[in-house]
């Protein structure tokens, strides 16, 4: 299994930065995401409860003179809004006075949607003029107290499936996703193109390398073609095949001189050998003259 050390330098750099970049992405994402979600919540649940306090406004008046009708016909205008699935109108003593359930709503053998508060729960006579608001099951449940003159004489129960939200946050995830599919592609090119400020020296640094290897010419020099760490890097380079082809030089005069010397030492040796055999003939010849 080839590892990560085992890549070549390139792959590496393109993905060190690649990383990198999607990781810093990625957090930054994250936040954006985050805290769009937090401002897009705070605004839904904000224009329920604006939605609630105008509702309960226009609802006092059947509260308070009983007219069924009227409050039936208020809560049932709250179908122009998407994502209300019921609302309920209770009276000064939490019983339900009035309620609007969005067609097609699931009910159970009650005749209610099994996401509803209590009765209890949706009294909201201690709410001291407070909305309130609760997320049960994935429901948001908005309560406000119905007042006329400071004197409780009701509340209303708004439930919004939150379908807004999901939408809004589905909006904000599909252009998250675009932007980090774009931003990897820009990522990646980048870094291919980048990786070439450290990549390139390196190469040419191993070709000259190759070259003087295979070739043995050790006169051969790197330019430098940068004022950085590659740069010093070239200079070190060139000196060091500048003390090789000294030391190469040094090697070859020295076996110049060594073979001259040999070579003087072989024509005095033979000079010697020369002379020797003529003594020694000398000698021979006068000794075959004595005895004669």
């Amino acid at each position: 299994m080839i590892q990560f050390k085992d890549f070549r330098i390139r792959t590496k750099l393109v993905t060190i930065m690649v990383l990198t970049g999607m990781l810093v992405l990625l957090l930054a994402l994250v936040a954006v995401v985050a805290s769009e979600y937090a401002r897009t919540r705070t605004a839904v649940t904000d224009e329920i409860h604006t939605l609630a306090t105008v509702v309960g406004n226009n609802v006092s008046a059947a509260l308070v003179f009983q007219d069924r009708g009227a409050a039936d016909t208020t809560l049932s205008a709250l179908g122009a809004k998407p994502g209300i699935l019921a609302a309920y109108l209770y009276d000064a003593n939490g019983e339900v006075f009035s309620r609007y359930h969005a067609p097609g709503l699931d009910v159970d053998a009650t005749g209610e949607p099994p996401f509803r508060l209590s009765p209890d729960a949706a009294n909201a006579r201690n709410l001291a003029g407070q909305i309130t608001d609760t997320l049960k099951d994935g429901h948001l449940h908005v309560i406000r107290p119905v007042e006329i003159h400071s004197e409780y004489i009701g509340a209303l129960h708004i439930i919004d499936d939150q379908s807004e939200l999901a939408r809004m946050v589905q909006n904000v995830y599909t252009v998250a996703l675009i932007i980090l599919l774009v931003s990897l592609v820009l990522i990646i090119v980048l870094s291919a193109r980048l990786q070439r400020v450290f990549s390139d020296p390196v190469h040419r640094l191993i070709e000259t390398m190759r070259t003087v290897a295979s070739e043995k010419n050790y006169a051969t020099r790197m330019t430098r073609f940068s004022n950085d760490e590659f740069g010093e890097l070239v200079d070190v380079f060139n000196v060091m095949l500048s003390e090789v082809q000294e030391r190469d030089a040094q090697l070859a005069n020295h076996g110049q001189l060594l073979e001259k010397q040999v070579a003087e030492r072989t024509t005095e040796l033979s000079a010697a050998v020369q002379e020797l055999e003529k003594i020694t003939r000398e000698a021979v010849e006068a000794r075959d003259a004595a005895e004669a």
